[in-house]
């Protein structure tokens, strides 16, 4: 480790790595601040190794990849440390830094995390660090950015555990920080958690429209048990109730796809397996490739509107519905998926019948169905064609997928909208601080 240590001080007296960033704040009067410094994180902070002696604290916290330090409770809904023996544990104070050495593909040399929830206790595996200033927002934004990873690779080996960065509370501390003006490092912290603001309060939005749609699918479709919603459009208050049928009688067909093998290919037809299935929706953003020169079954090719339901899966996720909406020009669908198409007569159209497959009721008739362990679970035809299917007349099965689609609209447009705060920020970052 020492050795690792003292060659990338070679290394960065040999070859200075830029300490300043492309884009700059300036002084009030115009002119600009001062080159930034580099100092070191034992300079500026010190090391936490209090432990909970007493026992007297059973709050335990935990740093995440995703969501920082929350609360191992819940975290993980339930105690994963044994609260009666927590001495060993270091006490963490609101404002102090937590540096977890468990990688990820989020956090490829693990998270540094400012605890923003209480005093809590954390397992000693982690390097806890308080900064001698409190006005330390500057270094938050900076350990959220990938500058740092560097020299963490430089001094440090992966543990005995694969999963973990093997490094001394020693050496971490000795990590090169940039130190700009006080004053510079507060209006880079100022612009980039305003930033932060922003896609918190729209991610907040994000999740009331999703929660509105789930109340109104919940009141547009009846309850277990009943033939009439809670809720019916004005022109449909009259109507009669639903009707109620198996799936057997309404279906037209259900077409299994291709069984195409797994292949590393990184270009060529696209196939949509089950993992790009999500509840009521197509995820594309990973997919897999049959090779170009390879065979395929016309049939298999996804049309506009198709309505594919997993037949095998997790228990958990077994009987997941999705209709896809040519989130590609061209794609298969593989053996693991069913297509099903309906009985004009009965259903108004596949959006009808996405949203119905969505509903928790539905949800819940499915599962009970599945068959197999929780790992590996199945959902056979003869046992899907006995689901109970209700649904009022076509126009007003029209009118609840009209309303529903317009939903889905409104929170993909918010979705879009967050994910280019987010490219926004990673660009500003970029220039923000030096890389």
């Amino acid at each position: 480790m020492a050795t690792k240590y003292q060659d990338y001080l070679f290394m960065s007296k040999e070859k200075k790595i830029g300490m300043e960033p492309e884009l700059r704040f300036s002084l009030s009067n115009n002119q600009p601040f001062p080159h930034w410094e580099e100092t070191k994180l034992s300079k500026i902070a010190k090391l936490v190794t209090k432990k909970n002696k007493l026992n007297n604290i059973s709050r335990v916290l935990t740093n995440s990849a995703a969501d920082g330090i929350v609360d191992q409770r819940d975290y993980f809904d339930k105690d994963i440390a044994n609260k009666s023996n927590l001495e060993g544990y270091y006490i963490v104070d609101y404002g102090d830094y937590v540096y977890n050495p468990r990688i990820s593909t989020a956090a490829p040399v693990g998270p540094i995390s400012r605890n923003k929830i209480a005093m809590g206790v954390m397992s000693p595996l982690y390097t806890v660090f308080r900064f001698s200033n409190n006005n330390n927002d500057f270094f938050e934004q900076y350990f959220k950015t990938t500058a740092w990873h560097k020299y963490l690779h430089a001094v440090s080996n992966t543990g005995a555990r694969f999963d973990r960065m093997s490094i001394t509370p020693t050496v971490f501390m000795e990590m090169p920080l940039p130190y700009p003006h006080p004053e510079e490092q507060q209006k880079i912290a100022d612009c980039l958690s305003s930033l932060d603001n922003l896609i918190t309060a729209e991610t907040e939005h994000l999740g009331a429209l999703k929660a509105y749609k789930k109340g109104l699918m919940q009141n547009l479709f009846p309850l277990p048990g009943e033939m009439a919603p809670l809720m019916r459009f004005p022109e449909f208050k009259d109507s009669e109730e639903w009707n109620e049928k198996s799936l057997h009688e309404i279906l037209v067909e259900g077409r299994l796809g291709g069984n195409y093998e797994n292949s590393d290919a990184i270009s060529g037809m696209p196939v949509i397996k089950m993992g790009n299935l999500e509840r009521g929706q197509m995820n594309v953003k990973k997919l897999q490739y049959l090779p170009n020169e390879s065979a395929y079954n016309k049939e298999d090719i996804l049309k506009n509107n198709d309505l594919l339901f997993n037949t095998r899966n997790t228990l958990e996720l077994v009987g997941k519905v999705a209709i896809w909406k040519n989130e590609l020009p061209v794609a298969l669908y593989n053996s693991n998926l069913l297509r099903l198409s309906f009985h004009k007569d009965y259903i108004a159209s596949n959006v009808f019948m996405n949203y119905f497959f969505n509903t928790q009721s539905t949800i819940s008739s499915l599962r009970s169905m599945a068959t197999g362990t929780t790992s590996v679970a199945a959902i056979y035809t003869k046992d899907l064609l006995t689901l109970t299917v209700t649904f009022p007349s076509l126009p007003e099965q029209q009118k609840i997928a009209d309303c529903l689609s317009s939903m889905d609209e409104e929170i993909s447009v918010q979705t879009e909208k967050i994910e280019a705060l987010k490219l926004h920020k990673k660009g500003l970052v970029q220039q923000l601080f030096p890389f």
